[in-house]
């Protein structure tokens, strides 16, 4: 008879607590449950961006690095402020306009900053495969210039003096030039070479954009240090 009282008290108690439970949460109370919810959601790891396997670019990610350019430029200052004092590179990227432009408008226009960083590495490393191309070229038609030069002076070298060293000044723009044609014949990676063929309906409007940019940066640049104190006065 004593257990099976016991056994109705637990019973009872058991009722009792879930129907406390319940009213509780009808109440609007948050139940332990509910309070841990949220901690959990927010422990979660963060998506990260995953750059595509073949590492080619997509007409949108284009457009939209421009667009990034773009408002980077409008956004920065008429005049430089004093420069923030924390220090972190993500505390000075969001508050200091003359330390990242671009990653800053990134952020106020909601992008994936991974993916703009990643986007921002292609359209650099397309445009140094462009440039060296035509460094290249440079370099061949200066190169081809001299030793035509240099060619016509030894034919009309004074003596045998003279033209040896016209010889030995040839031998070595020869020798330049070859070394100059076998790196230019390198090709890039297929993926450089795909990229640049994308970006090159843009080029002109990004590198406009770009040279704005860094053309405002130097002078708000130079005005804040002109403006920082002097130490020891």
């Amino acid at each position: 008879m004593k257990a099976a009282g016991t056994t109705l008290f637990a019973l009872l108690v058991a009722a009792c607590s879930a129907s406390s439970c319940r009213a509780r949460k009808s109440d609007g109370v948050p139940s332990l449950a509910d309070v841990a919810a949220p901690r959990r959601l927010l422990e979660q790891p963060r998506a990260t961006y995953h750059p595509p396997a073949d590492g080619l670019l997509k007409k949108v990610q284009v457009e939209t690095y421009s667009a990034v350019l773009e408002r980077a430029v409008k956004s920065l200052p008429a005049k430089p402020a004093e420069k923030p004092g924390d220090g972190t590179p993500s505390a000075l990227a969001d508050e200091d306009p003359l330390l990242a432009p671009d990653v800053g408008a990134a952020r106020a226009m909601k992008l994936d900053e991974e993916e703009f960083l990643w986007v921002r590495e292609r359209v650099l490393e397309a445009e140094a495969a462009e440039m060296g191309a035509k460094l290249n070229t440079d370099v061949l038609a200066m190169l081809d210039r001299t030793l035509a030069d240099l060619r016509q002076r030894r034919a009309t070298a004074a003596d045998a003096g003279s033209r040896q060293l016209i010889e030995e000044q040839i031998a070595t723009f020869e020798a330049e030039g070859a070394r100059v044609r076998k790196e230019a014949a390198e090709p890039e990676p297929e993926q450089v070479r795909a990229n640049v063929r994308i970006l090159q309906p843009y080029r002109g409007k990004i590198g406009l954009l770009q040279a704005e940019l860094d053309r405002s940066l130097a002078v708000l640049r130079q005005r804040r240090r002109r403006a920082e104190p002097t130490p020891g006065r």
